[in-house]
């Protein structure tokens, strides 16, 4: 409160010196002009009396000067310099009127109050938020365990009709000998029994259509079984050195992982990769145990980096299990017109898949689609201008992956699926680098060959302020 009367103790500060400065000058003048013993009496008067008061107001301005808190030796020029101090530190924010002790002090209580105001109800917010993230949480991890649930329960009925259709295939082979056996002593009956026999030959084919019939039926339900209506991860990054560009996976020998393996890489919070955006890529180059392997980051945004955690996946390759594929169409990975089929296939051995079935240039089927098959890889489609043949086997291959159940997958997400990253085009500078292509180029030039005059150079290593 002190500090809110400031003002008005400068004002008697000020009034007071001014008082007492005139009653000086007043009683000067006074007593040159009057020299008789009269006056000097009555000045004398006066200047007790204003000792009187200059003493009243001297005692009200040590009051006020403990009550802001200064020393009463304090000068005034002193106490307006300190109060030019406090308003400067405590009172910025506050407009010129404002600043005066009493008014300072009523407006940074105001201002506390609010703010605390303030400070309860984001607290409170806070609480809300969390108990919503701890709600959700709960339920995520209760989808979860029903998503694990669910997979156990498909992957035990898929089991299950398998081995249904092994039996209705055994019992469908046997059953062929039989009727074969049953054919062959037919034929040496005696002609008295030559209707008995085909009557016999008329129920066994029967018996035998209902078989195949039946086991057609086993192959188109298993195939549905296997029919994925969402990719789960293969496995997850245990940790990532950023520096270096090189992450460690929880995948290794014991699951058959091969190197050279690439695995596209998603949030961690992925459960159906499908549907999630790729963060990245990894390449597998070195295998460190059971379950734990090497990699190198070939793609990655910087903004979103690869984090311990995240889900790895490819189409190519599952723990302990080598995937199959078919390829189907003109297959063209960088788009200049000219066939990449052997490259694809390169990509999926490399990656340990195995390739059943595919068409050649000239519109022929080498090798064929099987139950074991998973995918069928679709390029172009051929057009109206390419040969009947490579549109009639194209027809085919489609119409026996839809009866045997294998899913189709363009060569694009195919690639994306896995992580696979083109290799980038280098161009030259020099004397001796010319553009792949480029006029003028030589022969030996455009085929990528380099003259004696190049040297290799040795990239630059990665320092603490790179990416990695």
């Amino acid at each position: 409160m002190a500090r809110e009367n400031q003002g008005l103790q400068v004002a008697l500060i000020v009034f007071v010196m001014l008082t007492i400065l005139l009653g000086v000058t007043t009683y000067m003048f006074w007593s040159q002009s009057q020299r008789l013993a009269e006056s000097a009496e009555k000045a004398s008067k006066d200047a007790a009396e204003q000792r009187t008061v200059a003493s009243r107001k001297q005692d009200e301005l040590n009051q006020l000067k403990l009550l802001i808190g200064v020393d009463e030796s304090e000068e005034v020029e002193k106490i307006i310099d300190l109060h030019r101090e406090d308003m400067k530190q405590y009172g910025s924010g506050l407009a010129v009127e404002a600043q005066k002790y009493r008014l300072a002090i009523k407006e940074l209580h105001d201002s506390l109050v609010n703010k605390s105001a303030e400070l309860q109800k984001l607290q409170a917010d806070l609480a809300a938020l969390d108990a919503k993230f701890k709600q959700r949480e709960a339920a995520s991890a209760v989808q979860v365990a029903k998503f694990d649930q669910d997979a156990k329960q498909a992957d035990a009925a898929r089991q299950a009709v398998e081995a249904d259709a092994n039996k209705a295939r055994a019992d469908a082979l046997k059953a062929a000998e039989d009727l074969q056996k049953r054919l062959e002593e037919a034929r040496k009956e005696s002609a008295d029994l030559k209707s008995k026999g085909e009557a016999e030959v008329k129920k066994m084919q029967s018996r035998l259509e209902e078989v195949v019939r039946q086991n057609e039926r086993n192959s188109e339900t298993l195939a549905k079984l296997r029919r994925e209506t969402f990719d789960v991860p293969s496995g997850e990054i245990r940790w990532v050195d950023q520096r270096t560009g090189t992450a460690w996976i929880n995948l290794g020998r014991a699951d058959g992982l091969p190197l050279q393996l690439t695995f596209a890489v998603y949030s961690g919070d992925a459960t159906q990769v499908a549907r999630a955006a790729k963060k990245g890529s990894i390449e597998v180059v070195k295998i460190e145990g059971d379950h734990l392997a090497q990699a190198r980051v070939i793609e990655h945004n910087p903004s979103d980096p690869l984090m311990p955690g995240d889900k790895i996946h490819t189409p190519l390759w599952s723990p302990g299990e080598r995937k199959h594929f078919a390829i189907a169409g003109f297959i063209d990975i960088d788009g200049d017109g000219r066939s990449d089929r052997q490259m694809l296939k390169d990509i999926i051995r490399l990656n340990g898949g195995v390739i059943d079935c595919e068409t050649d240039e000239k519109g022929e089927m080498i090798g064929q689609m099987t139950i074991n098959t998973r995918y069928l890889v679709l390029g172009e489609q051929p057009t109206e201008k390419t040969a009947a043949g490579l549109t009639d086997v194209y027809s085919k291959m489609i119409a026996r992956a839809d009866s045997l159940g294998i899913a189709k997958i363009p060569v694009s997400q195919l690639l994306e699926q896995m992580g696979w990253k083109s290799p980038t085009q280098v161009t030259r500078y020099g004397v001796t680098g010319r553009v792949s292509g480029a006029a003028g180029a030589t022969a030996a030039e455009q085929q990528g060959e380099e003259k004696p005059a190049f040297r290799p150079r040795t990239p630059p290593k990665p320092g603490p302020g790179g990416a990695f």
